[in-house]
């Protein structure tokens, strides 16, 4: 499920991208855009996943201190 996202974008992107000449319409071109796509896509998930475990961490740390009491 988590993985339309990011498909979709790409499937969005990649016309645009042929029709401006930012990429050739050719198979290895649009296989190597779809590689870098998805490696800086995943990079930047993992960064706002790290954030979001951390804050999440914070809350709950927050939330059983204040239930202890």
């Amino acid at each position: 499920m988590q993985y339309i996202y990011p498909c979709s974008n790409r499937l969005k992107f990649l016309p645009i991208a042929i029709l401006f000449g930012w990429y050739p319409l050719y198979i290895s071109a649009i296989l190597m855009f779809t590689f870098i796509f998805n490696i800086i896509y995943f990079f930047m998930w993992y960064i706002n996943y790290s954030k979001a475990k951390k804050m999440v961490a914070a809350i709950n740390n927050v939330l059983k201190s204040e239930h202890n009491k």
